[in-house]
């Protein structure tokens, strides 16, 4: 098991998106430090460790599994919770990633329709503030419906 956000990269594969994390079972590990390690770029030194996990695990036949829960919602993304809420998707890189997701779970979702109710991480937490909006996406209803997350999530359960 290798799972994570996949994010689309170049020749038509995907990678899983490491600022979230990944997932890795006990047999993915061990075929990691027995197949990939010794013999995948080696020698590289690079930043983009999880674009190069992807495409090392490629050579052995190991694909990014997917975390979308079943109703196309994204469990792990890859920016803070409030540019996750409010970001439309409707340019650059995102644009591309939203537009990636949207072919792959039934359409294009933005804003809190693309939050999974089994939400398992985001990345780039950068004030206290984001782990209390994280806790109000998780747990609807301990949020303060004055604040706006709890405004934002009242309007999407009328």
């Amino acid at each position: 098991v290798y799972m994570g956000s996949p994010v689309p990269m170049t020749g038509g594969n995907n990678f899983c998106g490491g600022g979230t994390g990944y997932v890795l079972n006990q047999v993915a590990v061990k075929r990691l430090i027995v197949e990939v390690l010794p013999t995948c770029h080696v020698n590289k030194t690079i930043s983009a460790e999880d674009r190069f996990l992807s495409i090392c695990f490629l050579t052995i036949g190991i694909i990014c599994g997917d975390t979308a829960d079943a109703k196309g919602q994204i469990r792990n993304f890859g920016m803070d919770p409030n540019f996750m809420a409010t970001y439309k998707g409707d340019r650059g890189y995102f644009k591309r990633l939203y537009e990636f997701w949207g072919s792959k779970h039934g359409g294009f979702k933005w804003g809190i329709d693309v939050f999974s109710e089994q939400l398992i991480g985001f990345h780039n937490l950068r004030y206290p503030a984001f782990m209390h909006r994280i806790h109000a996406l998780l747990y609807p209803g301990v949020c303060p419906s004055d604040t706006t997350v709890g405004k934002a999530l009242n309007k999407n359960r009328l």
